[in-house]
């Protein structure tokens, strides 16, 4: 049972990973939402119904204006391994894996500040 629970744990890492790297991407200022958090849960939940990761993750680059080519993927396989698992918090527990991903975000976006910084001192 540990075993599973650890996986599953580290399923919903990546897939918050690869959510939040979607998030970073959409083009806020062209769409122009009042709230980003329902904007992404419900494209999210929209998208969860396809019947594999890689079709879930293309489905909703084109529902949030993020072109496939910019979507992280290397965490992809793992999550496609857990297909059955992966989509079925994708379906069930969205609001739980989308504030994962959120969390994400901000430690995202501080690592990416950092690395301009570093840039900018070369």
């Amino acid at each position: 049972m540990e075993e599973k629970e650890r996986q599953q744990r580290e399923v919903e890492a990546k897939l918050a990973y690869i959510l939040a790297n979607v998030y970073i991407k959409i083009p806020w200022k062209k769409i122009g939402v009042k709230s980003a958090y329902t904007f992404f849960i419900e494209r999210v939940r929209a998208a969860s119904r396809a019947s594999n990761v890689k079709e879930f993750i293309e489905s909703l680059g084109a529902k949030v204006g993020v072109p496939l080519a910019q979507i992280e993927t290397k965490y992809i396989d793992l999550v496609e391994e857990n297909r059955g698992y992966a989509l079925n918090v994708l379906r069930k527990e969205t609001n739980y894996i989308v504030l994962l991903a959120l969390e994400n975000v901000d430690k995202l976006r501080e690592v990416r500040k950092l690395d301009k910084q570093e840039k900018g001192k070369v």
